[in-house]
């Protein structure tokens, strides 16, 4: 005897592919449809959407954190947005180093700093951006000199610390003995 619902899993599972395709062209011609098909579906499933969202959260805390600074820079009105990735890329091209004392992750926490500060006329795009330790970046505050005097400082040895890019990348103190 034919079994019509055995049969459609059969057919569905041989063409998965053809469906998925279906359902995405469908979905582009009918935003608002899909749109209150989601919506309804939040609605009916609100405990496993909310445990979807938590558990997505939970394995993308870094990207959290960073969407919820750029609310904070959003509110404050500042000019310029960088992503996650930029930040990644910018510190990975510092060595994962703090441009201000040297020390390198994981002894440290890499934060982001705004090299011209908000305050001051600065803009959140990555080309303000600076990786510091939390150390550095609180001792910094809102002074636009603040690299001109750690240029002008003197290690414990007596030597002046190395600039190594453009920024202000330097060498770190017990790597110049």
């Amino acid at each position: 005897m034919f079994n019509k619902q055995q049969w459609s899993r059969e057919y569905y599972k041989k063409n998965k592919k053809k469906f998925y395709l279906y359902g995405k062209e469908w979905a582009k011609k009918n935003p608002d449809k899909k749109k209150a098909s989601r919506r309804r579906w939040r609605v009916k499933n609100a405990e496993k959407n909310r445990q979807l969202a938590n558990n997505w959260a939970k394995k993308n805390k870094d990207y959290v954190l960073h969407n919820a600074k750029l609310q904070k820079y959003k509110r404050r009105k500042a000019v310029g947005s960088h992503t996650l990735q930029e930040w990644k890329d910018l510190k990975k091209s510092c060595n994962y180093t703090c441009q201000g004392c040297g020390l390198k992750e994981p002894e440290i926490k890499l934060t982001e700093d705004h090299i011209i500060p908000l305050n001051k006329g600065g803009t959140n795009f990555i080309s303000n951006i600076q990786p510091l330790c939390k150390n550095c970046n609180c001792s910094k505050k809102d002074n636009l000199n603040w690299h001109l005097q750690r240029l002008n400082e003197k290690t414990p040895q007596g030597e002046a610390t190395v600039r190594t890019t453009p920024i202000t990348k330097r060498k770190r103190r017990d790597e110049q003995k």
